[in-house]
């Protein structure tokens, strides 16, 4: 750690919260996966289970299944009702099952498992005909399924060393801030195998026998919050808790030398109810401390299903007002929308974390690949400075404070930061942000202008499933490259004919009378000064800015987009390819405008001297046709992405209404 000068990122360090995400690439299955993947509890069952086992647990997925589409039905046809029906117990108790029948995942397949088998804790009707269980003389199939159940999950989260090569990243954050505090709510052992791969000290709450007082010693490398237990903690028949790493993945129970039986302890949220208090609460516990310390939360592959994980963020980022996450997962943008950004189900209170959520639609291993995520700490920080800055240097004057805050939402959008550049805008700057090219502010400095905004926010928003916001912005930086290349095609046609008109040597009345009417037309042109560095696409870059404004505009927004998502197991991907035609396009316009004058291709062309925004310039008119149609065909790329979004966004009505 470093002194007083060091930002807030780094003096009060970060925090890890790993969900089932995290250890898919080491080959750990995601929830959905344990059951239904190739290689799930299902295909397990048929290969390898009796006739009776098979046919009990194809009933228990059909009648969840079932349940599933019942609940997603009575839903829909109560969110058409009126508010004051919406507002009644008998929706929050539907949105409350809809909720947990999101998936028909592990949890739930062995949370009814372990409730058909424990009836004193919860009467599942489903389950029953009239009065009677439907599995009444086969109920030691069900005690059978749940034995084999929990030990597959055993045998799927024991991870072998070298499958976790792709968390070697995670050692810089260590050698910046000495100690990582991962929590986790995985029974796996990818951080222990990393710690053991790479020579770190860490702690679990372990030495022999649960010892919590561990996590308080500052000489570790790694702590790690196991909040849902470990495949290698066990709970004695003595009620003691013990980690024994042994690599058995068929045995859930073991017998000790002290006699003692002890039985797995990995905890399973049952509807609401825990099997094991201990080390739960005091795990839970230092979560909501840390949090409440914590300027940056790192949270990867967990979808907040579980509502008292959620209620200690919400709780923690009110009382800590620097908390900010960072959402990594495929879905972050629908997790953030369906979870966190609001405190009620209605969607009606923002919660705390509202504006505080970075959403990262990629997988782990992209984002720790090359340090990106390391990187993006770094920007993080330079945000908060320059925030403080625009905040200090506000009662200086508005000009300042305003290209402070501009700098600060390029470093936003560098970072895909779209809820705290919205805030930003629309608070800070008074910007509406479905009218942006109306403000002048993003067209003085071409590293950091609308283009790049524009297309930063509706790439973010695009990836996080807000069609609606996505179209909003290409549909904004459409009006304003259309507005470019017809003002373009305007003033070079206007100054094309200024220029031959004005090089006659004997004009006519009527020539004299089209002289000054095209200068006082062109002279109302170069008043706007906002207007013309816009209309200089066809000028070549040692006099214009605008290959420097595609490229901090387009090219670096989509060539970090596409890298990121990339994956060698998606063969296609029709956004990717839409994505990579604007910026072939894009590329292909820098290049034309990177060739010197009268260089290359443009050698034998006709050319004149041109007023630009930057004072006087040579122009090529063949130059000028080329650009015209490769910013053409950026035009229509962009076209093409906002039908897509149209499409998408139907898409979505549709699966609502249904």
């Amino acid at each position: 750690m470093e002194d007083e000068e060091t930002n807030d990122v780094e003096n009060k360090g970060i925090i890890f919260f790993l969900g089932a995400g995290a250890s898919v690439t080491a080959g750990v299955p995601d929830t959905e996966s344990f059951i239904s993947g190739n290689e799930g509890f299902k295909k397990k069952i048929e290969d390898e289970g009796s006739e009776e086992e098979k046919k009990a647990l194809q009933a228990i997925l059909k009648i969840l299944e079932k349940n599933k589409k019942e609940i997603s039905q009575k839903y829909r046809e109560l969110a058409r009702q009126s508010k004051d029906k919406k507002e009644s117990e008998e929706i929050e108790r539907i949105k409350n099952k809809k909720e947990k029948f999101e998936k028909i995942d592990v949890e739930l397949v062995l949370e009814t498992l372990y409730k058909l088998n424990n009836r004193e804790v919860e009467i599942l009707p489903d389950f029953y005909d009239e009065n009677t269980l439907k599995f009444k003389k086969k109920e030691e199939n069900l005690k059978s399924l749940e034995k084999k159940l929990r030990q597959f999950i055993r045998e799927k989260t024991i991870v072998s060393e070298d499958k976790i090569d792709y968390l070697a990243p995670l050692k810089e954050f260590i050698g910046k801030y000495k100690t990582l505090d991962i929590f986790s709510v995985n029974y796996d052992t990818c951080i222990e195998q990393f710690c053991k791969g790479y020579d770190l000290r860490y702690t679990d709450g372990f030495e022999l026998y649960w010892y919590p007082e561990l996590f308080d010693d500052s000489d570790y490398d790694v702590k790690l919050y196991k909040i849902h237990g470990s495949v290698m903690w066990y709970l004695t028949d003595r009620g003691t808790y013990v980690k024994i790493p042994i690599a058995s993945k068929e045995k859930d129970e073991i017998e000790l030398i002290t006699g003692e039986t002890a039985k797995t302890l990995m905890v399973y949220p049952m509807g609401g109810k825990w099997e094991y208090a201990e080390p739960l609460l005091e795990l839970i516990r230092r979560l909501h401390g840390r949090l409440e310390k914590a300027n940056v939360c790192i949270v990867i592959g967990y979808s907040f299903r579980d509502d008292y994980i959620r209620r200690i963020f919400f709780e923690a980022a009110r009382t800590n007002k620097d908390l900010i996450l960072f959402l990594i997962a495929p879905d972050a943008g629908r997790i953030y929308d369906d979870k966190l950004k609001f405190i009620d189900k209605d969607k009606i209170r923002p919660s705390s974390l509202e504006g505080r959520v970075i959403c990262w639609n990629y997988p782990m291993e992209i984002v720790l690949k090359d340090y990106y995520l390391y990187r993006s700490l770094g920007t993080l920080a330079d945000i908060q400075t320059l925030s403080n800055e625009a905040d200090k240097i506000r009662r200086e004057g508005k000009y300042a404070y305003d290209l402070k805050l501009q700098e600060c939402v390029s470093k936003c959008i560098d970072i895909g930061y779209a809820s705290m550049t919205e805030r930003i805008l629309k608070t800070k700057l008074g910007i509406a942000v479905n009218n942006l090219k109306e403000s002048s502010l993003f067209l003085r400095d071409e590293h950091n202008d609308i283009f790049k905004f524009l297309c930063g926010l509706g790439v973010n928003h695009l990836y996080s499933g807000r069609y609606d916001k996505a179209k909003m912005y290409f549909k904004e930086l459409k009006a304003i490259l259309k507005e470019s290349l017809d003002g373009g095609n305007e003033y070079f046609e206007l100054s094309y004919q200024f220029i031959n008109l004005s090089m006659k040597r004997d004009p006519s009345k009527e020539d004299e009378e089209k002289i000054k009417d095209l200068e006082q037309k062109l002279k109302q042109i170069r008043q706007n000064k906002d207007d013309m560095v816009l209309y200089e696409w066809f000028i070549n870059s040692s006099d214009s800015r605008w290959t420097i404004r595609l490229e901090y505009g387009f090219i670096d927004i989509l060539n970090r987009e596409i890298e990121l998502r990339s994956s060698e197991d998606v063969t296609y991907d029709p956004l990717i390819e839409k994505l990579k035609a604007i910026l072939e396009r894009c590329n292909d316009m820098k290049k034309l405008l990177e060739i010197p004058f009268k260089g290359d291709i443009y050698k034998d062309s006709d050319s004149f001297t041109l007023d630009g925004s930057h004072g006087s310039c040579r122009v090529e008119t063949r130059r000028k046709k080329d650009a015209e149609k490769k910013l053409s065909g950026i035009l229509r790329a962009f076209e093409d992405l906002i039908d897509f979004c149209e499409v998408k966004e139907r898409q979505t009505l549709e699966r609502f209404r249904d």
